[in-house]
C-alpha cells in the first residue's frame, strides 16, 4: 500500500518552471507581473497565481501525461502565453511578453493654455492597482511605459489630482504596442486668481488685531517654498491677493505686547478656490497653558498644558519666579520634556522655596522641541506668593 502511494505521488509531482522576459530577453520585475494562469489539456484553468513573488516561477504538483499552457498578465493586462507543453517530466519554458507603448500627458488649467506644475497623474488597472504615477513639470508628465491592451475588454484608468482636488474626470485609455501617444488634458482647475484672508484667534477664541502684538504669517506653496509674509492689520486681517487656486501652507508666529518671547502657533494647509470665500480662522495648533494651580503652604505650582492638535509634541515648561521681575531670578527652572499626545493634557509640577520676604511673581513659558526650544505660549508676570517673614 505504501509503495502504491509513493507511485501516485511521483506521477503527480511534475513541475514546470516559467520565466517571463521582455523582447530584449530581460526578466520582467515581479512587481509588474499581475498574475499567471495555467491551463490543462483542452483549456480548463487549473490555477491562478496573483502577484507572484518570483521570476522564474515554478508550478508544482502537475499531473504527468497532460499538456499545460501558461498565460501571463503584466500591468493587469494579458501579455502573452507559453506553448502547450507535455508534462512527461520536469520542464521549463520562457514567455516573452508583448511590446508595450508609451504615453504622457500635458495638463492645463481651464483656459486650455496655462499649464499646471505639480499635478499628479496616476495610471491604474480597472481593479484600482496603480502601475504608474508622476507629477507634471512645466505641464508635462514623464513618459509612462505600459503593457498594451490587446483584449477588447482591457483598458487603463487615468486619474488627475492637484493637491487634494480631482481636476479631471477618470479617463479610460487603450495602449497599442510600440506606440507613443501624448494626451492634452484641459482640467477644471481655474486660471483665475483669488484673494485669501487669514484671521488669528487665541485659545479663548478672541480675535487678534494689530494692536495686540506683532504677528508674522508666512505663506508657502505646495512644495514649501516661501512665497512671502504678512502681518495683521488693525482689523485683524492678513490678506494675500492674486493667488492662483491650489494648495498652500501658512505658518503663524506671534509676540504679544510686553512678552519675553515670540510664539510659534503652528502651521496649516490652506486650499485656495476660485469663486468661493477664501478665509482661514487660524487658532493656535500647538500646546498652550490650560490652567495653573498654586499652594503657598508647600510652594507647589502645577501648570496644565493642553495640546489641541492631532499630532503629539515633545513639550516642556519653563517657570520663572522673582520679586523684582528682573534677572537674575529667584527661580528659573525648565521641566523635563514630556510627549503630549493629540488632544491631551499634561501637568508639569514645580516646587518653590522662598529666599526672603516679599511678593513673588511668576512667568510661565510653554515650549516644544523643533530642533531647539520654540515658545508656543506664555503667561506674563503675575503675583503668586507673598511672604511676610
Amino acid at each position: 500500500m505504501l509503495l502504491n502511494n509513493l507511485a501516485v505521488a511521483s506521477v503527480n509531482n511534475i513541475s514546470m518552471q516559467v520565466t517571463i522576459v521582455n523582447k530584449n530577453g530581460e526578466k520582467v520585475a515581479t512587481d509588474q507581473i499581475s498574475s499567471l494562469e495555467i491551463y490543462e489539456d483542452v483549456g480548463s484553468k487549473v490555477n491562478r497565481i496573483n502577484n507572484p513573488q518570483e521570476n522564474p516561477y515554478t508550478f508544482t504538483s502537475l499531473t504527468q501525461g497532460h499538456r499545460y499552457l501558461v498565460k501571463v498578465y503584466v500591468n493587469g493586462m494579458y501579455s502573452g502565453a507559453s506553448k502547450w507543453i507535455s508534462a512527461n517530466s520536469n520542464s521549463s519554458t520562457t514567455v516573452t511578453i508583448f511590446d508595450g507603448g508609451h504615453m504622457r500627458f500635458k495638463v492645463a488649467k481651464d483656459n486650455g493654455y496655462t499649464v499646471i506644475d505639480g499635478a499628479m497623474v496616476t495610471i491604474m488597472s480597472p481593479d484600482g492597482k496603480v502601475w504608474r504615477s508622476g507629477e507634471t513639470e512645466k505641464g508635462y508628465t514623464p513618459w509612462f511605459y505600459l503593457q498594451p491592451t490587446t483584449q477588447s475588454s482591457e483598458y487603463y484608468l487615468a486619474e488627475f489630482i492637484y493637491g487634494r482636488q480631482t481636476i479631471y474626470q477618470q479617463l479610460k485609455l487603450k495602449v497599442e504596442p510600440l506606440s507613443s501617444k501624448e494626451y492634452k488634458i484641459v482640467s477644471t482647475l481655474s486660471s483665475r486668481v483669488s484673494d485669501f484672508t487669514v484671521n488669528l484667534y487665541d485659545e479663548n477664541a478672541r480675535k487678534i488685531t494689530e494692536g495686540d502684538g506683532k504677528s508674522t504669517i508666512l505663506l508657502f506653496d505646495r512644495k514649501y517654498t516661501l512665497l512671502g509674509e504678512k502681518t495683521l492689520d488693525r482689523k485683524g486681517n492678513a490678506i494675500w491677493t492674486k493667488l492662483l487656486p491650489g494648495d498652500y501652507f501658512v505658518e503663524v508666529y506671534y509676540k504679544p505686547k510686553d512678552a519675553m518671547h515670540g510664539e510659534y502657533w503652528g502651521s496649516s494647509l490652506i486650499v485656495v478656490k476660485s469663486n468661493a470665500p477664501n478665509l482661514m480662522q487660524f487658532k493656535k495648533r500647538v500646546p498652550y497653558i490650560n490652567g495653573i494651580n498654586t499652594d503657598q503652604k508647600d510652594g507647589s505650582i502645577s501648570v496644565n498644558v493642553l495640546n489641541p492638535d492631532s499630532r503629539s509634541f515633545a513639550t516642556s515648561v519653563r517657570l520663572i519666579i522673582d520679586r523684582d521681575k528682573e534677572a537674575p531670578y529667584d527661580l528659573d527652572k525648565l521641566s523635563e520634556s514630556t510627549e503630549i499626545g493629540a488632544k491631551q493634557t499634561s501637568t508639569f509640577n514645580f516646587k518653590f522655596e522662598p529666599n526672603g520676604k516679599g511678593t513673588y511673581h511668576m512667568y510661565v513659558i510653554v515650549q516644544i522641541d523643533l530642533g531647539g526650544g520654540s515658545a508656543t505660549d506664555q503667561m506674563g508676570w503675575k503675583p503668586v506668593f507673598t511672604y511676610k517673614n
